[in-house]
């Protein structure tokens, strides 16, 4: 029997370009309140939920009176006004093209529901995931193991039996949590911090991401997976 049966992907990141958008609009959110993060803050809420964010920042600010639920909306307003800059990663929609049909393939995003399917709906991926996991499925948000063991299940698969593309600290925890074996996608973080967070592969761009999910599906259609990092 294979080892590997299926390949979740996150989208922030590792599907689109967004990870400068996110920043810049959470920056003008904390702006408009006044907030100063503390240095490290933003680039550790890769993976994370905006709200998740919104009250560690304010956690650190005991004086702000604003709800965090507040800035929320605020960075959603930015983000928003953003979009029309928002680009996929190059070779994102080749590499999908080039699965379909071949392994189920799942999303695990930290995205809302709503922003999922404003990135769907613009660049046309509706139906190219056999499961779709956002932050409001879930009760814990990366780098808990729960969004990619509840992909997992929502495709019928294994984790174990699962390959996941991730671009964040946060994201290769979640997955490797689950029991995925991990790609790292280079961009965020560089290879030896996504190997350090539990990531097994490391792919400097989608050609090597690519490469490696070809190598497996191709050997999966022999019974055997022999990945080689």
């Amino acid at each position: 029997m294979a080892r590997f049966e299926a390949v979740l992907f996150d989208m922030d990141g590792v599907l689109i370009d967004s990870e400068p958008l996110h920043e810049a609009a959470l920056g003008e959110a904390f702006r408009r309140f006044s907030l100063v993060p503390p240095e490290g803050l933003i680039a550790d809420s890769k993976g994370r939920t905006d709200l998740e964010v919104c009250r560690r920042l304010l956690a650190l600010h005991p004086e702000a009176s604003v709800a965090a639920e507040a800035i929320v909306e605020a960075k959603k307003s930015c983000y928003r006004d953003l979009m029309p800059q928002l680009r996929l990663l190059p070779g994102a929609r080749r590499c999908l093209e080039l699965l379909r049909g071949r392994a189920p393939l799942g999303l695990t995003t930290s995205a809302t529901a709503q922003d999922q399917q404003a990135v769907f709906e613009r660049f046309g991926l509706q139906g190219a995931f056999g499961a779709v996991v956002t932050a409001d499925d879930v009760a814990h948000s990366k780098p808990h193991p729960e969004p990619y063991a509840r992909t997992a299940a929502r495709l019928g698969v294994a984790p174990e039996r699962c390959l996941a593309v991730e671009d964040a600290v946060n994201g290769v925890r979640s997955a490797a949590g689950a029991g995925c074996t991990v790609i790292g996608l280079g961009g965020s973080f560089g290879e030896a911090t996504l190997r350090e967070a539990g990531a097994a592969f490391f792919a400097p761009d989608f050609e090597a991401v690519q490469a490696l999910l070809v190598e497996a599906l191709s050997l999966r259609m022999a019974n055997e997976i022999n990945l080689s990092s």
